[in-house]
């Protein structure tokens, strides 16, 4: 893939951040992305002072399109039953390949120095779920602990999905339908 120049600096950006979701921060390779842009390292340099001001974009770009818009998106209209309904639809359907990615994302983030990204994120997801479960009726305090635990249900999920070969859990076995009707009765009880 060939780049234009004014606009190679989000063409790096793109291409790092599907690096990262591929295999994580450490998976983002200058000389290797260089090449797959047909580019030369230098082009690098021009956008950007270090691979590590790079990183720091490729996970902007992940805290825009893994929480932002799916957020809004889920939020476009509905009851907040509804819109529970469609976030856990949303992220449901995103690939085991991306859940690994984020699964680095999350193990390398104090090494890579975007520790206060991954922290945000987490925050953000933890309190939109929290303020659904509010307006449905989930006393605050409840509806807190109830967003922690969805939270960290899907990050689990994503883990045992990254499992090696031996998991008795893929997608023949995990049904995302069970799931998302499963969280939904916990999450929204009274």
């Amino acid at each position: 893939m060939r780049i234009e120049s004014e606009s190679a600096k989000n063409q790096w950006v793109t291409a790092a951040f599907e690096c990262m979701l591929d295999g994580g921060l450490r998976n983002i390779r200058i000389e290797a992305l260089a090449r797959a842009l047909g580019v030369t390292k230098g082009s690098f340099y021009h956008h950007f002072a270090n691979r590590a001001e790079l990183v720091r974009a490729a996970v902007e770009r992940w805290e825009l399109e893994g929480t932002d818009a799916i957020i809004a998106l889920a939020n476009r209209e509905g009851a907040p039953a509804e819109r529970l309904h469609r976030l856990l639809g949303v992220i449901a359907g995103s690939s085991a390949q991306q859940g690994r990615g984020e699964l680095m994302l999350f193990l390398e983030a104090s090494d890579e120095g975007v520790g206060d990204a991954v922290a945000r994120v987490t925050g953000r997801r933890i309190a939109y779920v929290a303020q659904l479960l509010e307006e449905h009726g989930v006393p605050s305090g409840l509806a807190q602990r109830r967003a922690v635990m969805a939270v960290a249900e899907y990050h689990g999920a994503r883990v045992i999905a990254a499992g090696t070969d031996s998991l008795p859990v893929d997608e023949r076995v995990l049904d995302v339908g069970d799931a998302i009707r499963f969280l939904e009765t916990t999450l929204l009880a009274p």
